[in-house]
């Protein structure tokens, strides 16, 4: 988030806790939007075409969720979770969680890990790149998993 869009973007979040707190009511916002102007979460070309070629899919997430997720941050525990068997899938061209920060926290995790490089950005996994990405995830929970 840009450092100017964070003040009116805190008091959105604090008008949301206000009126579900009073109202119970929760207020939605776009995933993705073909125009770029308005806001809408993920401003991607490729998120675009990924979500709405998804036929039962509603392209809305609450506010308190785009708050929620602006907290999580994996990378404060990577280092901590081991002995946990941890799979790293990257794209190399991804541009919602980029490259650059997925192979920095693959080499702060600690073992078991592995790493499986992909061709593509963040969605290739779920259409292009879905059996390589589907064979590494069954592989890696075979091994790693008791059954």
């Amino acid at each position: 988030m840009s450092p100017e869009k964070l003040d009116a973007t805190r008091k959105a979040y604090d008008e949301d806790r206000r009126v579900r707190a009073f109202d119970g009511k929760l207020k939605m916002m776009q995933v993705v939007l073909a125009d770029k102007e308005i806001p809408a979460i993920m401003k991607q070309e490729s998120a675009y075409e990924f979500f709405t070629s998804v036929k039962s899919w509603r392209n809305e997430v609450t506010i308190r969720s785009v708050e929620m997720s602006g907290e999580y941050e994996p990378g404060t525990y990577i280092s901590r979770i081991s002995p946990t068997p941890i799979l790293f899938i990257v794209a190399n061209k991804d541009t919602v969680n980029t490259a650059d920060l997925a192979l920095k926290a693959y080499k702060e995790a600690r073992q078991p890990k592995k790493l499986v490089m992909i061709e593509g950005d963040h969605f290739v996994p779920y259409v292009e790149q879905f059996d390589i990405c589907a064979k590494a995830a069954c592989d890696w929970f075979k091994a790693n998993l008791f059954f």
